[in-house]
């Protein structure tokens, strides 16, 4: 169950000019994109350079339109799983699991688990911090996705591990589930390490 943000919405951007969506031009002309899958892949092709996907990606973690800053949220744990760097796009990340919408919250909790997955970095812990508060959000699937990146993060969310087990008690049931399995995932890291 890698994927939560798959069930969360249908909502597709069709036909957005890929300049509104990024907020950087690509080498082409009036290129359209009309799925976010497809502007993965176009924002990993030769036409764009990695950093300018990833920071224009940021900067739609801030638009006005929920499903905007949502995908902008799941393309960068996208693009950082096929290979394009996106740390510098964790701080945009940690705002976003503020977001008045709970999609949005969601995206940026699961979006923050792929890209510091088994990460050892400069900020780590108050990725870490981010995703103990995600563990009290008011949405049972953000609670999930905070304690599934928790437990991607491993031995350096080990200071989580009082949150998870508050999280243990939770109402919800996957909460519950998905709380005990990033604790053990935590410390299986901590004791092998």
């Amino acid at each position: 169950m890698q994927r939560f943000c798959l069930t969360i919405s249908l909502i597709v951007l069709a036909a957005l000019p890929l300049s509104s969506v990024f907020g950087c031009q690509a080498t082409t002309t009036n290129v359209t994109i009309d799925y976010r899958g497809r502007m993965v892949d176009t924002l990993l092709s030769e036409q764009w350079e990695c950093r300018e996907g990833v920071n224009g990606l940021a900067s739609n973690l801030r638009h006005s339109n929920w499903y905007v800053r949502k995908d902008a949220a799941e393309m960068l744990g996208e693009i950082h799983q096929r290979g394009c760097p996106a740390f510098s796009a964790l701080d945009p990340l940690r705002t976003a699991t503020t977001d008045r919408d709970e999609n949005v919250r969601l995206a940026a909790a699961w979006a923050l688990g792929v890209i510091c997955e088994q990460g050892r970095f400069d900020g780590i812990q108050a990725v870490v911090k981010t995703l103990a508060r995600g563990l009290r959000d008011n949405f049972w699937l953000v609670r999930v996705a905070s304690a599934d990146s928790l437990g991607r993060i491993g031995r350096e969310a080990n200071s989580a591990i009082k949150a998870l087990v508050d999280a243990g008690s939770d109402d919800n049931w996957w909460v519950r589930m998905f709380a005990l399995h990033a604790r053990r995932r935590i410390e299986e890291s901590v004791t092998s390490n």
